[in-house]
Order: C-alpha cells, then sequence, then structure tokens
C-alpha cells in the first residue's frame, strides 16, 4: 500500500503455567522459526503498521522540522529507523495498532 513505512509483529507469550501473556518478543533469533513447544506458548499477535502522509512538507529555511523524532510502533517499542531516507523529517507518520488474540487456541485448551 502506498506510504507504508514499515510492519512490524511480535508474539505476546505465556510462561507455560498461566493463560494471561507474560511477555512479547520479536519473531527473529530464538523466534524467528518456533518450535512446537514455542509455538504452544504464543497467545496474540502484535501488529504495528506506520505510514507517512503521501504530502512533503516544504522546510522552513532550509530545514525539515515538520516530524522530531521517529515513531514508535508501541509503548516501550524502539523507534523506527527512518534514516535511509534524508528527507524523512518531512513527512508526518501515523502508527496503527492492534493485537490479536489468538482465541483458538485459549477456547481449545491447546498448551
Amino acid at each position: 500500500a502506498d506510504g507504508v513505512v514499515q510492519l512490524r509483529a511480535q508474539y505476546g507469550i505465556t510462561d507455560g503455567v498461566s493463560e494471561s501473556i507474560q511477555s512479547w518478543v520479536d519473531p527473529s533469533g530464538g523466534w524467528a522459526a518456533p518450535t512446537a513447544a514455542q509455538i504452544a506458548q504464543i497467545r496474540a499477535i502484535r501488529i504495528a503498521l506506520i505510514v507517512r502522509s503521501m504530502q512533503k512538507e516544504k522546510p522552513v529555511a532550509g530545514v525539515c522540522a515538520t516530524t522530531t523524532t521517529a515513531p514508535i510502533p508501541w509503548q516501550g517499542g524502539s523507534a523506527v529507523d527512518l534514516t535511509a531516507d534524508p528527507n524523512w523529517k518531512c513527512y508526518r507518520y501515523k502508527v496503527f495498532e492492534t493485537i490479536i488474540p489468538l482465541k483458538n487456541v485459549l477456547m481449545g485448551g491447546v498448551a
């Protein structure tokens, strides 16, 4: 889609004892290809879509300052790296975040 800068996702995992989410993990490193035991721990998926406006704002006195800090996909998350585009500060950004509970796992008693 037009204007999409980045898509981020995380797994909400349980400790295997309770059904509630104990922590959020990135789908990388040890979670890049989850094992069957790890899959059984996943209770939700958190997704953030970072988009930017199509309109580039005009610099003031040659300096872009429409956006001064990079967007953060979710509370406690790390800022999105936008430095590949030297004019990233000339755009407005918006973050759309949602959490998808895996109800079939919770209701099905998969553990």
